[in-house]
């Protein structure tokens, strides 16, 4: 039986949030964090919350989607022009970073990261499959920050929450 990168990317990238959130439950379970590596995550984190940030100003709200058949138009502009996957890649830092910050152990953050690294690649590859052929735009009307702030609230939320669940255990 062969893996089908279209169907089963399709099913990571419907499931990608549940998938994701395990990968956070067990992290935060296994859990050591003191201040010191809170505060070495605030810089990768705040280099990665900004980094989405600007991808989604560009990108706009078609990037929040569970809709995996994909936009009809590439964006090629801002973090676009340098980056495929300027989203994914700003995530694997956020992950890092809070990897760092809760302290799982050096081992266990390892295979954390290797988790979302291998699903964000997974992921990547199969954009950049439906994107070949498809036409590029810079991202013509672009979010303002209120709408930012609105689009991406969830994020925000889940990041403060699982920062809120490590101070507790400092």
């Amino acid at each position: 039986m062969s893996v089908s990168l279209q169907t089963h990317g399709a099913v990571l990238f419907r499931n990608r949030g549940l998938i994701l959130a395990g990968v956070a439950c067990l992290a935060l379970a296994l859990a050591h964090p003191s201040y010191e590596s809170l505060a070495f995550a605030f810089l990768p984190l705040s280099i990665g919350v900004f980094l989405r940030s600007w991808a989604f100003v560009y990108l706009g709200t078609t990037g929040r989607t569970r809709n995996p058949s994909g936009p009809k138009l590439r964006t090629v502009g801002g973090p676009y022009r340098w980056l495929a996957h300027p989203v994914y890649a700003s995530n694997v830092v956020i992950a890092c970073a809070l990897l760092c910050a809760a302290s799982p152990g050096f081992y266990r953050s390892v295979f954390f990261l290797g988790l979302v690294i291998a699903l964000y690649c997974v992921l990547g590859i199969r954009e950049s499959l439906q994107w070949s052929g498809r036409e590029g735009t810079r991202g013509e009307r672009l979010l303002s920050m209120p709408e930012l702030a609105r689009s991406e609230r969830s994020t925000w939320v889940q990041l403060a929450a699982f920062l809120f669940v490590l101070l507790l255990k400092v």
